[in-house]
């Protein structure tokens, strides 16, 4: 049950320890402190991010570097937010 990070694995994040969001404007590249999230199928490093929804609400998602926005689930979709944190 569960699952497992291998610590020494390329790209592993520590876990614990403060975490801090921070804003990203339209076209700016992703933070060097960004958290890792995995690869796409592609093999691209995907961030955890998070973003408003034009409803207001704040929900986690993932930062795709290439695309410059940050991935949210609404009503069964992925929406793309320019400005994410």
């Amino acid at each position: 049950p569960g699952w497992a990070v291998d610590p020494a694995a390329e790209g592993a994040a520590p876990v614990g320890g403060a975490a801090t969001w921070v804003p990203v404007a339209a076209g700016e590249p992703v933070p060097p402190s960004a958290i890792p999230a995995g690869l796409d199928t592609g093999g691209e490093q995907l961030y955890v991010g998070r973003g408003k929804h034009e409803s207001g609400a704040l929900i986690p998602g993932k930062v795709v570097p290439s695309h410059g926005v940050c991935y949210v689930p609404w009503g069964g979709e992925e929406h793309g937010i320019a400005e994410y944190e």
